[in-house]
Protein backbone atom coordinates (compact mmCIF):
# COMPACT_ATOMS: atom_id res chain seq x y z
CA UNK A 1 0.00 0.00 0.00
CA UNK A 2 1.25 3.51 -0.39
CA UNK A 3 0.22 6.27 1.99
CA UNK A 4 0.89 10.17 1.94
CA UNK A 5 0.76 12.76 4.48
CA UNK A 6 1.57 16.67 3.98
CA UNK A 7 3.75 18.84 6.55
CA UNK A 8 0.36 20.30 8.24
CA UNK A 9 -1.68 16.79 8.09
CA UNK A 10 -1.78 15.10 11.37
CA UNK A 11 -2.76 11.44 9.63
CA UNK A 12 -1.41 9.68 7.12
CA UNK A 13 -4.28 9.05 3.71
CA UNK A 14 -4.05 6.05 2.04
CA UNK A 15 -3.51 6.37 -1.56
CA UNK A 16 -2.63 3.08 -2.74
CA UNK A 17 -4.13 -0.35 -1.96
CA UNK A 18 -1.68 -1.90 -4.93
CA UNK A 19 1.58 -3.89 -3.13
CA UNK A 20 4.79 -3.13 -4.13
CA UNK A 21 7.84 -4.73 -3.77
CA UNK A 22 10.83 -3.13 -1.60
CA UNK A 23 8.82 -0.25 -0.96
CA UNK A 24 11.34 3.05 -0.15
CA UNK A 25 9.78 6.20 1.37
CA UNK A 26 9.44 8.83 -0.63
CA UNK A 27 10.03 12.63 0.35
CA UNK A 28 8.30 15.54 -1.81
CA UNK A 29 9.49 18.74 -0.74
CA UNK A 30 9.17 22.42 -2.80
CA UNK A 31 11.78 23.83 -4.72
CA UNK A 32 13.34 26.72 -2.39
CA UNK A 33 12.04 30.34 -3.23
CA UNK A 34 14.34 32.33 -4.77
CA UNK A 35 15.13 35.49 -3.14
CA UNK A 36 13.30 38.80 -4.37
CA UNK A 37 15.21 41.71 -6.26
CA UNK A 38 15.90 44.08 -2.97
CA UNK A 39 17.33 41.25 -1.25
CA UNK A 40 20.44 43.23 -0.42
CA UNK A 41 17.68 45.10 2.06
CA UNK A 42 17.95 42.53 5.19
CA UNK A 43 20.08 44.52 6.84
CA UNK A 44 19.73 48.49 8.54
CA UNK A 45 23.02 49.15 6.55
CA UNK A 46 21.75 47.72 3.11
CA UNK A 47 18.03 49.12 3.59
CA UNK A 48 16.02 50.29 0.77
CA UNK A 49 15.38 53.81 0.79
CA UNK A 50 11.78 55.00 0.34
CA UNK A 51 11.74 58.12 -1.93
CA UNK A 52 8.19 59.66 -1.28
CA UNK A 53 6.92 62.61 -4.14
CA UNK A 54 5.12 65.71 -2.48
CA UNK A 55 4.50 68.37 -5.19
CA UNK A 56 3.97 72.05 -4.60
CA UNK A 57 0.16 71.33 -3.78
CA UNK A 58 -0.28 67.65 -2.50
CA UNK A 59 -1.41 66.80 1.13
CA UNK A 60 -1.20 62.99 0.48
CA UNK A 61 1.65 61.27 -1.51
CA UNK A 62 0.49 58.88 -4.14
CA UNK A 63 1.06 55.38 -2.44
CA UNK A 64 4.70 54.09 -2.86
CA UNK A 65 3.92 50.13 -3.87
CA UNK A 66 6.47 47.60 -3.64
CA UNK A 67 5.50 44.18 -4.54
CA UNK A 68 6.41 40.80 -5.86
CA UNK A 69 8.51 40.93 -2.26
CA UNK A 70 9.09 37.92 0.12
CA UNK A 71 10.95 35.84 2.92
CA UNK A 72 12.75 33.42 1.29
CA UNK A 73 14.78 32.03 3.92
CA UNK A 74 13.88 31.66 7.54
CA UNK A 75 16.49 34.86 8.75
CA UNK A 76 15.30 36.68 5.84
CA UNK A 77 14.08 39.74 7.00
CA UNK A 78 13.41 43.41 5.09
CA UNK A 79 14.30 47.12 5.76
CA UNK A 80 12.86 50.09 4.58
CA UNK A 81 14.11 53.55 5.40
CA UNK A 82 11.64 56.68 4.45
CA UNK A 83 13.42 59.87 3.00
CA UNK A 84 11.68 62.80 4.59
CA UNK A 85 11.33 65.59 2.60
CA UNK A 86 13.94 68.88 2.87
CA UNK A 87 11.11 71.55 3.77
CA UNK A 88 10.98 72.66 7.48
CA UNK A 89 7.94 74.43 7.29
CA UNK A 90 6.02 70.78 7.46
CA UNK A 91 5.26 68.29 9.90
CA UNK A 92 5.22 65.64 7.74
CA UNK A 93 3.37 61.69 8.72
CA UNK A 94 4.19 58.61 6.97
CA UNK A 95 1.65 55.27 7.27
CA UNK A 96 3.30 51.84 6.08
CA UNK A 97 0.83 48.87 5.21
CA UNK A 98 2.01 45.09 4.27
CA UNK A 99 0.24 43.01 2.66
CA UNK A 100 0.00 38.71 3.06
CA UNK A 101 -1.68 36.15 3.40
CA UNK A 102 -4.38 37.75 5.68
CA UNK A 103 -4.72 40.78 4.37
CA UNK A 104 -4.25 41.07 0.70
CA UNK A 105 -4.82 43.70 -1.83
CA UNK A 106 -7.59 44.15 -4.36
CA UNK A 107 -5.13 42.46 -7.23
CA UNK A 108 -3.74 39.71 -5.67
CA UNK A 109 -2.98 37.22 -2.76
CA UNK A 110 0.10 36.49 -0.76
CA UNK A 111 1.99 33.56 1.18
CA UNK A 112 3.01 34.89 4.04
CA UNK A 113 2.18 35.83 7.59
CA UNK A 114 3.98 39.37 8.06
CA UNK A 115 4.46 41.80 10.63
CA UNK A 116 6.00 45.02 10.53
CA UNK A 117 7.78 47.54 13.05
CA UNK A 118 9.68 50.76 13.11
CA UNK A 119 12.30 52.78 14.69
CA UNK A 120 12.41 56.65 14.91
CA UNK A 121 15.60 58.02 15.47
CA UNK A 122 17.23 54.65 16.80
CA UNK A 123 13.94 54.13 18.78
CA UNK A 124 12.21 51.31 18.13
CA UNK A 125 8.34 51.38 18.88
CA UNK A 126 7.09 48.98 21.49
CA UNK A 127 4.45 47.53 19.17
CA UNK A 128 5.01 45.26 16.22
CA UNK A 129 2.13 45.62 13.88
CA UNK A 130 0.49 43.26 11.84
CA UNK A 131 -0.52 44.91 8.99
CA UNK A 132 -0.82 48.58 8.74
CA UNK A 133 1.40 51.01 11.71
CA UNK A 134 0.24 54.35 12.77
CA UNK A 135 0.76 57.73 11.51
CA UNK A 136 4.03 58.58 12.53
CA UNK A 137 5.00 62.08 12.92
CA UNK A 138 7.92 63.53 11.73
CA UNK A 139 10.40 66.64 10.84
CA UNK A 140 12.69 66.85 8.37
CA UNK A 141 15.43 65.78 9.83
CA UNK A 142 13.85 62.18 11.26
CA UNK A 143 15.27 59.09 10.63
CA UNK A 144 12.52 56.77 9.86
CA UNK A 145 12.89 52.74 9.03
CA UNK A 146 11.18 50.24 8.76
CA UNK A 147 11.46 46.38 9.54
CA UNK A 148 9.04 43.52 7.60
CA UNK A 149 9.43 40.12 9.27
CA UNK A 150 7.19 36.95 9.44
CA UNK A 151 4.98 37.02 12.49
CA UNK A 152 5.84 33.33 13.72
CA UNK A 153 9.67 32.07 12.81
CA UNK A 154 10.48 29.99 9.99
CA UNK A 155 7.57 30.85 8.21
CA UNK A 156 8.46 31.71 4.13
CA UNK A 157 6.43 33.15 1.76
CA UNK A 158 5.53 36.52 -0.42
CA UNK A 159 4.21 39.87 0.44
CA UNK A 160 4.24 43.90 -0.64
CA UNK A 161 4.12 46.98 0.98
CA UNK A 162 3.21 50.30 0.30
CA UNK A 163 4.13 53.84 2.26
CA UNK A 164 2.28 57.06 1.91
CA UNK A 165 3.15 60.61 3.25
CA UNK A 166 0.75 63.28 4.34
CA UNK A 167 2.00 67.00 5.20
CA UNK A 168 0.93 69.84 7.72
CA UNK A 169 2.20 72.99 7.97
CA UNK A 170 3.49 73.28 11.59
CA UNK A 171 1.50 74.92 14.09
CA UNK A 172 2.23 76.49 17.03
CA UNK A 173 0.77 74.52 19.69
CA UNK A 174 -2.11 75.82 20.26
CA UNK A 175 -5.28 73.67 19.96
CA UNK A 176 -7.18 74.26 16.51
CA UNK A 177 -10.90 75.84 17.11
CA UNK A 178 -13.62 73.26 15.93
CA UNK A 179 -14.23 74.06 12.21
CA UNK A 180 -17.18 71.54 11.51
CA UNK A 181 -19.95 71.24 13.54
CA UNK A 182 -23.40 68.92 13.46
CA UNK A 183 -22.14 66.58 10.91
CA UNK A 184 -25.47 64.47 10.04
CA UNK A 185 -26.51 62.13 9.02
CA UNK A 186 -23.82 59.70 10.50
CA UNK A 187 -24.32 57.04 9.50
CA UNK A 188 -25.03 58.48 6.01
CA UNK A 189 -25.79 56.66 2.80
CA UNK A 190 -25.98 59.43 -0.13
CA UNK A 191 -25.05 62.61 2.17
CA UNK A 192 -23.69 64.48 4.93
CA UNK A 193 -24.77 67.93 6.11
CA UNK A 194 -22.54 70.17 8.54
CA UNK A 195 -22.48 74.07 9.49
CA UNK A 196 -19.02 75.43 8.38
CA UNK A 197 -16.52 77.27 10.21
CA UNK A 198 -13.76 76.19 7.25
CA UNK A 199 -11.11 78.86 6.29
CA UNK A 200 -9.73 77.11 3.15
CA UNK A 201 -11.99 76.46 -0.41
CA UNK A 202 -11.19 72.43 -0.34
CA UNK A 203 -11.81 69.43 2.25
CA UNK A 204 -10.20 66.14 1.69
CA UNK A 205 -11.71 62.62 1.94
CA UNK A 206 -9.81 59.69 3.26
CA UNK A 207 -10.70 56.29 3.68
CA UNK A 208 -9.82 54.24 7.46
CA UNK A 209 -6.01 53.42 5.78
CA UNK A 210 -5.43 56.66 5.31
CA UNK A 211 -5.52 56.73 1.46
CA UNK A 212 -6.88 59.76 -0.84
CA UNK A 213 -10.35 59.10 -2.05
CA UNK A 214 -11.77 62.48 -3.03
CA UNK A 215 -11.45 66.36 -2.81
CA UNK A 216 -14.22 68.71 -2.37
CA UNK A 217 -14.47 72.13 -3.54
CA UNK A 218 -16.79 74.63 -0.85
CA UNK A 219 -17.97 78.36 -0.97
CA UNK A 220 -15.93 80.21 2.16
CA UNK A 221 -19.39 82.36 2.88
CA UNK A 222 -20.89 78.63 2.80
CA UNK A 223 -22.45 78.62 6.50
CA UNK A 224 -24.18 75.09 5.73
CA UNK A 225 -22.51 72.38 3.66
CA UNK A 226 -24.40 69.34 1.90
CA UNK A 227 -21.42 66.74 0.13
CA UNK A 228 -23.11 63.94 -2.04
CA UNK A 229 -20.81 60.82 -0.68
CA UNK A 230 -23.18 58.08 -2.66
CA UNK A 231 -20.26 57.10 -4.71
CA UNK A 232 -18.34 55.59 -1.57
CA UNK A 233 -18.34 51.79 -0.22
CA UNK A 234 -19.63 50.83 3.11
CA UNK A 235 -16.61 52.27 5.82
CA UNK A 236 -15.43 54.35 7.69
CA UNK A 237 -14.17 57.83 6.45
CA UNK A 238 -12.46 61.15 7.63
CA UNK A 239 -13.10 64.86 6.44
CA UNK A 240 -9.81 66.57 6.02
CA UNK A 241 -8.58 70.29 6.04
CA UNK A 242 -6.19 70.92 2.47
CA UNK A 243 -3.94 71.07 5.30
CA UNK A 244 -3.99 67.84 6.92
CA UNK A 245 -6.03 68.84 10.01
CA UNK A 246 -8.41 66.40 10.68
CA UNK A 247 -11.75 67.36 11.41
CA UNK A 248 -14.36 65.24 11.31
CA UNK A 249 -15.02 61.11 11.34
CA UNK A 250 -18.01 59.93 9.73
CA UNK A 251 -19.51 56.13 8.73
CA UNK A 252 -21.14 55.02 5.40
CA UNK A 253 -23.75 52.31 5.61
CA UNK A 254 -25.99 51.28 3.00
Amino acid sequence: AAWSKSNDAKEYTLVSANTFKNPIPIKVTSAPMAADALEQNNTKTTRTVINIILNSNDVYSTPVFKDNLNIHVSKDVDYFSIKIPSDKTYDYYVKAIVYDFYYPNAAKTYALDASISYELNGVYADTVFDDITPEIKLKADDILNYKVSPLFQGLLGTYAVSFQMMRKVKTTGVEEELLINNLSPNPAKDFINFSNKFNDNKLIIIDSKGLFVKSIDIKLNESQVRIDIGELSNGVYFLKSNNGSELEKFIVSK
